[in-house]
């Protein structure tokens, strides 16, 4: 019943299958009836449902630095999202911003790498993650110090 009534309903994989008795993610994703339904899937990323078709955004990998604290990047995730669809208004930007975000605080340790980050659109989100890839491709030249 929540999850009819609601805007969004945002659930974990492992969420999903105890909402739904159903232990496979997708089918359960598909049978939950909801207006805007998303389900996180971790370092895989999200998917959302839409016209009874899984829509998946994948993890942002590749980030500068290792990832060393996942504790809350689930409520970084959910706080993303929002911000990014009061913006927009569109889910799949906005599932996008959230696991970019979500992959910005697990590098480091509580929320040190999110508490100075301002962006006034998910663009802006998109270009400073570019910009942290830095010099680009590393060349054989480059690797080899040659």
């Amino acid at each position: 019943e929540i999850a009819r009534g609601s805007n969004f309903f945002i659930v974990n994989g492992r969420e999903i299958t105890k909402v739904t008795g159903i232990s496979d993610i997708s089918w359960a994703a598909r049978q939950l009836e909801s207006k805007q339904l998303v389900v996180t899937l971790g370092d895989l990323g999200a998917v959302y449902v839409r016209e009874g078709q899984l829509r998946l955004i994948p993890a942002t990998v590749g980030i500068a630095g290792d990832l060393v604290d996942t504790t809350g990047a689930g409520d970084a995730w959910c706080g993303a999202f929002l911000g990014a669809y009061s913006l927009t208004g569109s889910l799949e930007q906005s599932v996008m911003a959230a696991s970019i975000v979500s992959a910005l605080k697990c590098r480091g340790w509580d929320f040190q790498k999110l508490l100075g980050l301002r962006f006034q659109t998910v663009e802006d989100l998109v270009d400073y993650v570019v910009r942290l890839k830095g010099g680009g491709q590393l060349t054989m030249r480059r690797y080899f110090g040659a």
